[in-house]
């Protein structure tokens, strides 16, 4: 299940006060003037100070030991840069346009391992070399089709001129019959057949060789040189790091496995987020995505949506939105899940809002309500102020009526702030 969250633009928020040792208190009211000649007396439970405030019922005064106390941080409502994002499930796999399994184009047996899982290759390193009789085979009937070819090609100059050689006997009447023109003039074409056949085979003979994994340098080496080897040495195809290897040394493979040895590059990763089918129009090609750990730990890695899919599964209703990542070597890993906050209405926000920490709001009497700060002489003094405010963004709430860009607030302790108005009220009331 998602939650919108957000991802936030904008300035750092300004700097409170700092947490003291003194206690949490509402000031007498005879601190701010003479003492009250009806005064009852008797108030020794009142040792913090503690009184509910005389004559506004919505205005708070504590003294600075209690600001302090507490930690009350006061900050400013700011014009901020806001934007949601998407926050669902993903898990992390490398990326397929760098990866590469590496198997055995034939069967025979694995003679040699140049490699281990950790170690860093370039495209065409030696990975393991293979033992096959197949390859041998294949290399010797390669050879003999090249001296069919290498044959063919002197009967046809052959035929060629015993047939040139008739016809001019038989127009110079010579003795030679036009049969036996017409026997020499089959003898031509019939060598023209061999020829493109034989080099037909070679083209097929050296294709295989390809198949079964010899390189084209290695075909035209043993060509030249005759010498057969039916060892095949399997090089990487991409460079990258060996992140799985499934072989043994003498094991006997074939093509029918999947896998001998994996190379991915280790700093490029797919991270494929399950979008709910609602949210997929949402999704913009580019848009930015931040990672997450389980725990919701942030991992500071992110990237841009490179895939928005067409289809979504039946099973879950959702569509597999691949994120691309660069990391740094070790920071992700195959497999890995974690959570991916996309964010929504493309790259970056539009318009800046006036904005407040989530913290600072306190929902009183079923209404959403901040405590603004006013001038106390020495004291501090808070106002309750009514807003109305828009969805969370971020640890951010946008206030859309009840506040002015600039005017300062209590954001960490406000819930104390609520809590000691409760009882204040309380008092008053009675």
């Amino acid at each position: 299940m998602s939650r919108i969250l957000c991802g936030i633009v904008g300035v750092a928020l300004g700097a409170g006060l700092a947490s003291g040792a003194a206690s949490l208190g509402w000031l007498p009211h005879a601190a701010h003037g003479p003492a009250d000649p009806h005064d009852h007396g008797g108030h020794e439970g009142h040792d913090h100070g503690e009184s509910a405030p005389a004559g506004d019922p919505n205005r708070v005064v504590l003294t600075p030991e209690a600001m302090l106390t507490f930690g009350i941080r006061i900050e400013s409502a700011e014009m901020r840069f806001l934007q949601p994002v998407l926050e669902v499930p993903a898990r992390v796999s490398f990326d397929r346009d760098a990866l590469a399994h590496v198997g055995s184009p034939l069967r025979g047996r694995v003679a040699d391992i140049a490699v281990r899982v950790g170690d860093a290759v370039q495209k065409g390193d030696r990975l393991l070399t293979i033992e096959s009789p197949e390859l041998g085979e294949a290399q010797v009937e390669f050879l003999r089709r090249r001296a069919a070819l290498a044959a063919a090609a002197p009967t046809l100059d052959l035929a060629k001129a015993a047939h040139e050689r008739a016809r001019g006997l038989w127009k110079g009447d010579g003795g030679v019959s036009l049969s036996e023109v017409q026997a020499r003039e089959a003898d031509v074409k019939t060598a023209e057949a061999v020829l493109e056949l034989a080099r037909a085979e070679v083209v097929a003979g050296e294709a295989r060789l390809h198949v079964l994994g010899m390189a084209p340098e290695a075909v035209s080496e043993m060509a030249a040189s005759g010498r057969v080897s039916s060892a095949l040495d399997v090089g990487a195809p991409v460079a990258g790091e060996i992140v799985a290897r499934d072989v043994t040394l003498g094991e006997v493979v074939g093509p029918e496995r999947d896998a001998l040895l994996t190379v991915a590059d280790p700093s490029s990763f797919w991270v494929l987020a399950e979008v709910p089918e609602a949210s997929l129009s949402e999704m913009a090609l580019g848009a930015s995505a931040s990672l997450a750990l389980p725990g919701g730990a942030e991992t500071g890695l992110g990237g841009t949506i490179a895939l928005v899919p067409r289809s979504v599964d039946p099973s879950t209703r959702t569509g597999r939105v691949r994120i691309e990542v660069l990391a740094p070597s070790g920071a992700l890993r195959d497999g890995l899940f974690v959570t991916a906050r996309i964010a929504l209405g493309g790259a970056t926000a539009s318009e800046s809002v006036l904005a407040i920490p989530e913290i600072a709001v306190q929902t009183i009497e079923g209404t959403p309500t901040v405590f603004v700060a006013a001038a106390e002489g020495g004291d501090a003094a808070f106002e309750l102020r009514r807003v109305a405010v828009g969805r969370p963004v971020g640890g951010l709430v946008p206030v859309l009526v009840g506040l002015t860009d600039g005017e300062r607030l209590v954001t960490e302790g406000s819930f104390l702030l609520k809590a000691e108005w409760g009882k204040a009220s309380a008092k008053h009331e009675h």
